[in-house]
């Protein structure tokens, strides 16, 4: 089943992390999203089920590698 993550963040600069709550459809998490940006706080959702293509994983470990080597 999909599920979608919210994290909510506040705070100076909206840096602090207040919490995540997790849903199982969309419209659930739209409606939490929608109170929390009317508090004033920044929200991000997670679909947590995503999974890169792999020649984009095979990109960023490329990336990586090169990072650590230098």
């Amino acid at each position: 089943m999909t599920q979608y993550q919210v994290d909510s963040w506040g705070g100076d600069l909206h840096q602090r992390h207040l919490g995540a709550k997790r849903f199982d459809h969309f419209e659930e998490a739209a409606k939490f999203m929608e109170s929390q940006v009317d508090a004033g706080l920044l929200c991000n959702v997670l679909h947590t089920d995503f999974k890169a293509p792999p020649e984009r994983v095979a990109e960023a470990e490329r990336d990586l590698a090169a990072t650590l080597l230098k």
